[in-house]
């Protein structure tokens, strides 16, 4: 019964389709399209370039050409700025590789610079438009000069487009073969880190002495300049209205320092005649930065005014100083940035008393080492620069683990100085706070010779200054 069914079940389907029902037509349509998944399952399209080629690419997408100015002085040259082109990896043959000014890029540039208008080409010349990156090699820069125009006020971009030629098997990738020249006007300024600076002297017999009498000013512009300029300082009284100034002849000549293509510089002078201030106080010698052109003509850069302060004081380490021990300290600490510890005992604990952290652990002191061995426990307190300190504040938590002893030495012209020796009256208190009688303006303080009766150790939680 089953084979009369597939029999019959054929026969009907037979019938049904007869020749004289079926038709050829021909396609003239030429195109074609692959099946969207095909498409999106390419590797190509998943890594978004084909891995068969090499792709040549600028190494930026911008090139920042500022139109300089100063106000009194024509500025010229030429802003030279490179340009890198990149092969995605090395090719077996030489790729030459050219850079090509574009106009109609700037359509699809326009919305990133809406404030920008498209440039000429004749803005920006390029040394070598064509350039070849040897075989085996990946990179290769150009060189684009802008002549500075002063007197420029508009804001343009160049657009380029880089082409590659010679090579079959390397390509530019869209979205990444072009860049922009941005050129825009911009007036250079001037920064001076040292805008304050103390110079110390000291009274001896009358007459202050100063051991280090030169001055550095070291002034950066905003964008190098390709003009001869030169810098230099001027005295201005008007600058410090209302302080005590330094005498005329403080100074003497300053001399000017070109700073054609320079993107830093100092300026230098000596003081003179410090020996004329006969009395302690702070006198300022007010400066301002002034730009010559060849010619000689100045004018002034900078409204920021450059102070230059003498301190005329006592002796900065005195030969016989005293200490006194208070029971309490209520003024400013010198701040714990300005200053570091070395030690030659568990220097890799000695941060421990510089953490902050006055109830954290504590950097130890084995006192039991002979106080005249070269392992003898010390301490160095480094200060970044010269720095007045009136006293120590020392945090010592442990009850029977805190200083009996110990003396303190100032450095003095490349020695230490004993300023005091610290001696426990039976009480040794938990912060424990030594005062100067006299004053110490050092860059390094000395700790040595710890003794502690109780224990053969000290624990320092913390130490501060004042």
């Amino acid at each position: 019964m089953k084979k009369i069914f597939m029999l019959a079940f054929c026969l009907t389907a037979l019938n049904a389709c007869k020749k004289e029902d079926i038709s050829i037509q021909k396609n003239d349509s030429t195109t074609w399209e692959i099946d969207k998944s095909i498409v999106d399952d390419d590797i190509r399209t998943r890594i978004g370039y084909d891995p068969r080629y090499q792709y040549a690419y600028p190494t930026t997408s911008e090139v920042v050409v500022p139109m300089l100015s100063l106000e009194g002085f024509t500025l010229t040259g030429q802003n030279t700025r490179s340009l890198e082109v990149k092969l995605s990896r090395a090719s077996e043959q030489d790729v030459k590789v050219s850079l090509v000014y574009d106009a109609t890029l700037f359509e699809k540039l326009k919305a990133n610079y809406s404030e920008y208008e498209l440039g000429a080409a004749s803005l920006a010349q390029i040394t070598s438009a064509e350039k070849t990156i040897t075989a085996g090699t990946t990179t290769t820069t150009f060189e684009l000069k802008v002549a500075n125009q002063a007197n420029f006020n508009k804001k343009l971009i160049l657009p380029f487009a880089v082409k590659v030629a010679n090579n079959n098997l390397v390509k530019t990738l869209e979205g990444k073969d072009s860049f922009v020249v941005r050129i825009y006007p911009k007036t250079i300024t001037f920064d001076v880190a040292n805008k304050a600076i103390t110079k110390s002297a000291v009274l001896e017999n009358g007459k202050a002495v100063m051991s280090n009498k030169n001055v550095s000013v070291t002034v950066t512009p905003s964008d190098p300049i390709g003009t001869d300029i030169s810098l230099g300082l001027v005295r201005d009284n008007s600058l410090a209205a209302g302080k005590t100034l330094a005498p005329d002849n403080i100074i003497g000549t300053i001399n000017k320092v070109n700073f054609k293509d320079k993107t830093t510089g100092t300026i230098s002078f000596t003081l003179q005649n410090v020996e004329s201030l006969t009395a302690k106080g702070k006198y300022i010698l007010p400066l301002k930065l002034m730009a010559y052109n060849t010619s000689g003509t100045a004018h002034q850069v900078l409204d920021t005014p450059i102070l230059v302060t003498i301190e005329v004081g006592d002796e900065d380490v005195p030969n016989t100083n005293e200490i006194e021990i208070l029971s309490s300290y209520s003024g400013a600490l010198i701040n714990a940035n300005n200053y570091s510890f070395e030690t030659n005992y568990k220097p890799d604990h000695i941060e421990k008393m510089h953490d902050g952290n006055a109830y954290g652990n504590p950097w130890w002191i084995d006192t039991s080492i002979d106080e005249n061995s070269e392992d003898s426990p010390y301490v160095l307190v480094a200060f970044d620069e010269k720095t007045l300190i009136n006293g120590i504040k020392i945090t010592q938590n442990t009850p029977n683990k805190r200083i009996g002893s110990m003396s303190i030495y100032a450095q003095k012209e490349g020695a230490y100085k004993l300023q005091a020796t610290y001696t426990s009256t039976g009480s040794k208190p938990r912060v424990l706070y030594i005062k100067f009688k006299k004053p110490i303006k050092v860059t390094e303080l000395y700790l040595a010779y710890f003794r502690n009766a109780d224990d053969q150790y000290i624990d320092i939680h913390e130490m501060e200054f004042f």
